[in-house]
């Protein structure tokens, strides 16, 4: 998970991963999905939202195999990057109420353009059943969740100024890991952090 400016997960290794996730013969249809769609809207949201493209692909692969459908019954997640129904209503928060993360987001809608699955996804309210018909939007639901958080344990003003390559591995995971968790829970864990360095482990056993 580190980022590819450590040189740990190049845009190499991140294709030799993704051959090998993908790699069964049940999966082989998903693999030429990411190959032809995913890889490049993966890109767009990394761009926009400046974070790690190793991150946003590893996690998302990981968790839905880039199938739009995939649903976690047990989470109630659901879509591409498997998110969770308190994720998206933060996110469709933030791009509302914050101007920064509004621009961002306008910003990677304009980036998409006609690559969007359907346009009328770019005006509506973000929720689950949006999230299946169009996918692109979960890439960067789940882009602009890491860059908040990432902020937050930075105490980074206007979430501008992010230097991910600085970060410990113990640091991206932590970020990569809230996302499950929610934003609620990982501020609740900054809180009770002593420190930047305590963040992991406050997150873990808050």
């Amino acid at each position: 998970l580190r980022a590819r400016e450590n040189k740990l997960k190049t845009p190499d290794k991140i294709e030799k991963y993704h051959r090998c996730l993908l790699g069964g013969k049940h999966e082989r249809k998903q693999e030429q999905i990411y190959s032809s769609s995913y890889r490049h809207l993966i890109a767009i949201a990394t761009e926009s939202f400046d974070v790690p493209i190793a991150m946003l692909t590893c996690l998302c692969g990981r968790e839905s195999r880039f199938l739009s459908s995939a649903e976690n019954r047990e989470s109630s997640a659901r879509g591409i990057c498997q998110a969770m129904e308190g994720s998206l209503a933060d996110v469709d928060r933030w791009r509302t109420k914050n101007p920064t993360l509004q621009s961002l987001w306008q910003g990677y809608l304009t980036r998409l353009g006609d690559k969007i699955e359907d346009p009328r996804c770019k005006i509506s309210t973000l929720n689950h059943d949006v999230l299946v018909r169009c996918p692109s939007l979960g890439l960067g639901v789940a882009a602009m969740y890491l860059r908040y958080v990432y902020s937050k344990v930075e105490r980074v003003p206007d979430f501008t100024q992010l230097q991910w390559e600085q970060q410990s591995l113990q640091s991206l995971v932590a970020v990569a890991g809230s996302y499950f968790a929610g934003a609620g829970f990982a501020e609740r864990a900054l809180k009770k952090a002593r420190g930047r360095n305590e963040w992991a482990h406050a997150l873990l056993t808050e």
